[in-house]
């Protein structure tokens, strides 16, 4: 077996054990959330 054949059958198998990465409840993204409106209304008006 070639290693281009073994990869896709390594990366195939793997495929149907992926889960969904949650950025929405990680605390930097909530943080991001809540200040940066705020920030780009710092940005304006300061010009």
């Amino acid at each position: 077996m070639s290693l281009a054949i073994a990869r896709e059958a390594d990366s195939g198998s793997r495929a149907g054990n992926l889960q969904r990465h949650r950025p929405e409840q990680m605390c930097l993204y909530q943080l991001f959330e809540e200040y940066y409106p705020h920030f780009l209304d710092l940005l304006a008006a300061e010009g």
